[in-house]
């Protein structure tokens, strides 16, 4: 077990929620350049789309070492976690530290105000000269959180490139403050000399791409069904002069990769769409930024919108009963609350929220997409044989919460009993708001192998008799 070294820096400002556009989905932790340390420091931005980006604080930095210019950050991650946001960074001397090999590790309320958790051991047998860089988070789905990190047991002044030693290693947190660590344990890659690892789940499948200094720095994507080992499936595909590099997933299954240009001028992250196999890119085009961006990571804003600010923006000019949370005005048997928390349009017919899949050989899926900024909705799938009992989750795991290029997130979640089995229950999606005295609202959607559509489309139907439509 290993301890964060102990460092109390806490900025005096009072913690808040961001303050950042209502339309906000994306959040980025990033440095600006290169330049010795001149703007080797902590920025932040925000996005709609993930496309156009937005500084906060006025485009400074909200974030640096006390010991800055010496000790600097490069390469942050950022995740939301325990109600705090997260930011994990190359530390000290480009990596390089006197006491110990470590990375930085912040946290945050409202993205502006940051206190220095620590600096996290990264300590593993045999180390002469070492240095430990380019942390990234990564949430299973099980909620348990992990740092995926490049660590070298040598040469830690550089003096062969590519560093022949590094290696991808995994760490975790043992308690809910982040300051007891697991040691630092290595992933077995098809690749034995890598770095900048980013990693996701769809499904019960582990997905990743990283730089492999094996294959002359150009990025590799790997698949696995164990997070630490089982790697493979490998695709070498190209693209070895970039860095910062992230993926997230598209809602046709595809997925779209961002990198930026490395070490020459900074500018923003460029994109480019690709197939599951990462076998076929489209041209790649660039985002806008107000800001230089370097090196950095996205994460989906949390917690900061309420219903009423979305009904405001969303949901104007109409009545105020059409705008009430159980009302339907687009009567696609969906109401606004469920509409809110699962991102929906209000205005417009959507497609069912739960989805179901399977067969009698693997059981049930279920999938949905919902968004994290809303601070007042909380989802739960639930299960009945009879449309009477309602079972919280009963006997569904969630799989995988993968992060889409809209900032929503699609959760996945399998019943391990055979599909054949499950025709007589019925599944539905739960939304609750925790600040209304615990009471629940009514059920939001209800759904099952094979009675899905006939469930919604009743009630929508009684719905839209009722009010003479």
């Amino acid at each position: 077990m290993l301890a964060a070294a102990a460092l109390a820096m806490t900025c005096p400002a009072p913690a808040q929620e961001p303050s950042v556009p209502a339309n906000t989905r994306f959040v980025m932790s990033y440095f600006k350049a290169n330049n010795g340390g001149g703007d080797e420091r902590l920025f932040i931005s925000v996005s709609p789309d993930g496309q156009n980006w937005t500084a906060l604080n006025g485009g400074q930095a909200v974030w640096q070492h006390p010991n800055y210019p010496n000790y600097v950050v490069r390469d942050p991650t950022i995740v939301f976690h325990k109600g705090f946001y997260w930011v994990a960074h190359t530390s000290g001397r480009y990596g390089v530290h006197p006491e110990r090999p470590s990375f930085g590790l912040l946290k945050s309320k409202d993205l502006i105000n940051w206190t220095q958790v620590g600096e996290i051991n990264t300590s593993i047998p045999n180390m002469v000269d070492p240095f430990t860089w380019n942390p990234c988070f990564f949430k299973d789905g099980d909620g348990s959180l992990h740092v995926f990190v490049s660590i070298s047991r040598i040469n830690a002044n550089n003096s062969t490139y590519p560093i022949p030693d590094l290696r991808t290693y995994e760490l975790h947190p043992l308690n809910d403050d982040l300051t007891e660590w697991s040691a630092p344990t290595v992933v077995q890659l098809p690749h034995s000399n890598t770095n900048e690892f980013w990693a996701w789940k769809d499904g019960e499948t582990y997905h990743a791409v990283y730089v492999s200094f094996n294959s002359n720095g150009n990025l590799v994507h790997a698949t696995s069904k164990s997070l630490l080992t089982g790697w493979g499936n490998e695709r070498v595909f190209g693209f070895a002069t970039e860095e910062g590099l992230f993926v997230l997933k598209k809602p046709d299954g595809n997925y779209r990769l961002y990198t930026e240009t490395g070490n020459g001028t900074a500018t923003g992250y460029m994109w480019r769409d690709t197939n599951p196999e990462f076998s076929v890119f489209t041209q790649a085009a660039m985002t806008t930024t107000d800001t230089p961006m370097r090196n950095g990571k996205p994460a989906a804003i949390a917690g900061f919108l309420s219903y009423d600010a979305w009904r405001a923006d969303r949901m104007g000019g109409l009545p105020i009963i059409d705008s009430e949370r159980l009302a339907d005005p687009d009567y696609d048997g969906q109401n606004n609350f469920l509409e809110y928390a699962l991102d929906l349009n209000p205005r417009e017919r959507s497609p069912a929220a739960l989805t179901l899949s399977g067969n009698g050989a693997t059981g049930l899926t279920a999938r949905w997409r919902q968004a994290p900024s809303r601070k007042d909705a909380q989802v739960a799938l639930q299960r009945t044989p009879d449309l009477g009992s309602w079972n919280l989750s009963a006997g569904f795991v969630v799989q995988s919460v993968a992060l889409m290029i809209d900032g929503s997130e699609e959760v996945t979640a399998i019943h391990a009993a055979a599909a054949s089995q499950e025709r007589s229950n019925f599944v539905r999606l739960r939304v609750t708001d925790p600040g209304i005295a615990q009471i629940a609202l009514p059920p939001a959607i209800a759904a099952n192998s094979q009675t899905a559509s006939s469930a919604v489309s009743s009630r929508a139907a009684k719905q839209k008799r009722s009010r003479g439509r």
